[in-house]
């Protein structure tokens, strides 16, 4: 007799369905006490057709849009973009059957108050959810049994994926391949163990408990993959397919479109190309700059400009011809936090840098050095978040030693940004820690949302009032 290889996992969506359900009905009664103040309440008669709409057209446009099919490596910032296009829906939907319903009796207001109170629960619940199962994952339970087929550059990182982050809850058990090349090697450096080749896998498949196989596909198909197919299918065993990009692809965020009956593969997904999503980004640019420029800045310019002035010769602000979209130059406003000298455009800041003030230690410590790039952001040059730009002298250099490097300039550059965030910042004394920069700033083009900007920012702040070890 067959038993079931994923525990709990199918009942997942009738859990989802079942929590989302109080939610609704949590949100629809605590707004109802925010507009009219009322706890003992139970709906009368038209306040029923409400009560049963927001329930019934929920459940709709959740399933749908398969609103519970959970992937384990769906980051929180995706989960939160797709719950807000479902909500927008929803509200939408609800506010078109009132008005054709003709429910007059309904008070407009309320129903506002209970769409804001529902989707701030429903981001709070998703929220738990996934830090539970994160959780729960890194103690060792709710895991899946993983084998691997192949070891060039895509499956190395699928490995180090899973190996690195256990809240997945994925466990490799090994991989899978022919020959001995060098990717093979590779892959056994790494830490997975080397199960051998493809004509051992059936057997492999039929000794141990395997929950899933993930193999790459190649140019050629290989003769054994039918069979294994058939007989993982045939032992619920889940088999994902890796597609084959080549190595040159790594790190990229491909996404597959469908041209009649041909998938056609993009080499990465870029958010802000889409209209709405720019217009969101520099929405967001526009009122957070006007913020700083309006209500911070004429309080600091006085009191900096006086002490950077008597901390050395020079003029307070400091502008640099610098790399920005599209591999555009522009000019960059800082803070001076330098004496002046000649190697400006040139030299990088390096930890205990002589050329640097008593009151520019402190401005770069703090961060409030790149405040004046605000003005860069309003005029459309720059954007809060993105990747930092560089001197132009950086620029033509890095360009030819680190693959990939222009790729970063495919967004605007940003005063913070996700590397920044993230430790990767100040000085880069080895090739390898700005390889690590620029791809953490193509990982935000792939991936930008507006709730990551907002994410960022927040870090960045916590950062400024704790200080950093690379701000210098």
């Amino acid at each position: 007799m067959i038993t079931s290889k994923f525990g709990y996992s199918k009942y997942l969506p009738l859990i989802g369905v079942a929590a989302d359900l109080v939610v609704v009905n949590i949100g629809f009664f605590f707004s109802h006490y925010i507009r009219f103040g009322i706890w003992n309440w139970w709906p009368d008669e038209h306040d029923a057709e409400l009560w049963f709409l927001v329930n019934f057209i929920w459940v709709v446009i959740a399933f749908y849009h398969k609103a519970y099919t959970f992937f384990r490596g769906e980051s929180f910032e995706e989960m939160l973009r797709k719950l807000a296009g479902y909500h927008f829906m929803y509200a939408a939907t609800v506010f078109l059957f009132l008005f054709t319903l003709n429910l007059d009796t309904i008070a407009r207001l309320w129903v506002l108050y209970y769409m804001v109170t529902s989707f701030v629960l429903f981001v709070l619940f998703r929220w738990f959810f996934q830090t539970f199962f994160s959780w729960y994952r890194s103690k060792g339970y709710n895991f899946r049994n993983v084998v691997l087929i192949g070891e060039d550059n895509s499956v190395r990182y699928l490995y180090k994926t899973m190996r690195d982050d256990i809240t997945l809850g994925f466990r490799v058990l090994g991989f899978f391949s022919e020959g001995n090349s060098e990717e093979k090697e590779k892959m056994t450096f790494m830490g997975c163990p080397d199960l051998g080749p493809l004509s051992d896998l059936k057997d492999y498949l039929i000794k141990n408990d395997v929950h899933e196989v993930y193999w790459q596909l190649t140019p050629s198909e290989h003769p054994l993959l039918k069979e294994i197919v058939q007989y993982c299918e045939n032992n619920l065993i889940r088999v994902k397919f890796i597609p084959y990009f080549g190595s040159t692809l790594l790190g990229r965020k491909p996404i597959i479109d469908m041209f009649r009956l041909m998938p056609l593969v993009s080499l990465r997904s870029e958010p802000l190309q889409l209209p709405l999503n720019r217009a969101l980004k520099r929405t967001f640019d526009v009122v957070f700059s006007l913020m700083v420029l309006l209500f911070l800045m004429p309080i600091l310019i006085p009191i900096l400009s006086f002490l950077i002035k008597l901390g050395s010769r020079g003029p307070v602000f400091f502008k640099q011809l610098r790399t920005g979209e599209d591999g555009r130059s522009f000019w960059c406003y800082k803070f001076r936090t330098m004496r002046v000298n000649l190697e400006a455009d040139a030299l990088q800041a390096i930890e205990n840098d002589p050329r640097l003030t008593r009151i520019g230690g402190f401005l770069r410590r703090s961060n409030m050095d790149e405040l004046p790039q605000f003005w860069n952001v309003l005029t459309g040059e720059m954007s809060v978040v993105g990747p930092r730009p560089h001197m132009l002298k950086h620029t033509e250099e890095y360009s030819q030693r680190v693959s990939k490097f222009l790729v970063r300039h495919l967004a605007k550059p940003g005063i913070t940004g996700w590397a920044q965030v993230n430790g990767l910042r100040g000085e880069t004394k080895e090739l390898v820690e700005m390889e690590r920069r620029v791809e953490a700033d193509i990982w935000y083009v792939e991936n930008w949302s507006l709730t990551l900007d907002v994410r960022i920012v927040i870090k960045t702040i916590w950062n400024m009032i704790k200080g950093e070890e690379k701000a210098y």
